[in-house]
């Protein structure tokens, strides 16, 4: 994949390229993270739901 957007650089303008460099770029690194923590989107939401209809009344 390299070699190929080496070659591409060098021939095509780089709204034709870039993107496949990009894709290169993501295909390469490690986008996993590890487990952490006991936070919740969800619970965040539903405190802050909670918090906003008290301080209404």
């Amino acid at each position: 994949m390299r070699t190929l957007t080496a070659t591409l650089r060098l021939l095509w303008p780089e709204r034709i390229y870039g993107p496949l460099q990009f894709l290169q770029a993501v295909m390469t690194a490690d986008m996993v993270a590890p487990r952490v923590g006991e936070d919740h989107l969800a619970d965040f939401f539903q405190r802050e739901h909670a918090r906003q209809t008290t301080a209404v009344r």
